[in-house]
């Protein structure tokens, strides 16, 4: 269950463009990472997304409460 805290702070950007950092875990076929701002992205695993920075949309939170959305353009390799 998502905290309401944590649901309202993440709902307050959807719709925003954030630099974004992921890392090279994969778990549960998703890759992670961070914006800028301390908000956790999860998003379909992408070998290429490994350790670079991107831009990127926020669009919703999915069911385990992290952002989703989509990779606008690679930023940093």
């Amino acid at each position: 269950m998502v905290d309401l805290k944590h649901f309202e702070f993440y709902k307050k950007f959807v719709g925003t463009e954030h630099k974004v950092l992921f890392e090279g875990a994969k778990h549960r076929n998703s890759i992670f990472g961070f914006t800028e701002n301390y908000i956790k992205v999860e998003i379909p695993y992408n070998s290429k997304l490994v350790n670079n920075i991107v831009d990127f949309r926020i669009t919703g939170i999915n069911e385990t409460g992290n952002a989703e959305g989509k990779v606008l353009k690679v930023v940093k390799v």
